[in-house]
């Protein structure tokens, strides 16, 4: 069986390249560290929303096929330390491995750190 990934993305705006540019630096880490991408996710909405249902997105699908969610760095998830904790806490019960394509770090890597 193969390593499975769902990849996410965030841009606040929609006027630059910025979300492509996310996902494929997600791709190229992915290839390195022998994961098989099989969903991806992308939104434009401020770093500080309450709301972010792609990511939510994202992470049922990750939960649900047994596969790690990418983002390429830790803002891509949320800007707010609030937010961030609380979805990287809420992803490790739901047993689903987030990996950060800019340093290679986990949110298990970082739980102990935040």
């Amino acid at each position: 069986m193969s390593k499975q990934a769902i990849l996410y993305a965030r841009s606040a705006t929609s006027q630059d390249e910025a979300l492509a540019r996310q996902l494929d630096t997600c791709h190229k880490w992915a290839q390195a560290n022998g994961y098989t991408v099989v969903g991806e996710y992308s939104e434009v909405a401020g770093g500080m929303a309450n709301v972010l249902p792609e990511r939510g997105k994202a992470i049922a699908q990750a939960r649900k096929e047994g596969a790690v969610l990418i983002c390429a760095d830790p803002t891509r998830l949320s800007r707010s330390l609030n937010q961030y904790t609380r979805c990287t806490a809420g992803c490790e019960r739901r047993g689903v491995p987030v990996f950060f394509a800019s340093d290679g770090t986990s949110n298990t890597n970082l739980s102990s750190n935040v």
